[in-house]
């Protein structure tokens, strides 16, 4: 998905090479894969490159920063802006995006889960502005 949506590389390359990996490997499901599958996985995806020549970043904060560009970039596309026009949404309005970090809610009393904005989403003021909850111990 981040080759499709952030690289704008064709998602379907990289799905014939995993089949292609978990063939070999004997598996249906590329979750079964053995850590070997994986190295191989992981060494298809580093050298594809797009028309400048940039690389798929390895590291999970570039990858980041790709992710949240593509979001903003995605405001401007052909698709977006028609469903703006359809549905009479103001193009000043602007776009967001959720980074959500992964967390396990069921490990215990010490889990917990948040939402974090950097405005407040009811009436705009920018400040930070979090919901925080609890997991039941």
């Amino acid at each position: 998905m981040y080759s499709d949506v952030v690289l704008e590389l064709d998602h379907n390359d990289f799905e014939d090479i995993l089949d292609a990996i978990k063939d070999d490997e004997g598996f249906t499901r590329i979750s079964h894969c053995r850590l070997t599958a994986w190295k191989r996985w992981s060494g298809v995806t580093r050298p594809c490159r797009r028309g400048a020549g940039q690389a798929v970043p390895a590291g999970p904060v570039e990858q980041l920063w790709g992710a949240i560009h593509a979001v903003f970039a995605s405001w401007m596309n052909q698709r977006a802006i028609d469903y703006r026009r359809i549905h009479e949404i103001p193009d000043s309005l602007g776009t967001a995006v959720t980074i959500q970090a992964m967390v396990f809610g069921n490990m215990g009393t010490d889990c917990a889960t948040g939402v974090a904005f950097t405005r407040n989403p009811i009436n705009g003021a920018t400040r930070f502005w979090r919901i925080s909850g609890q997991c039941p111990g």
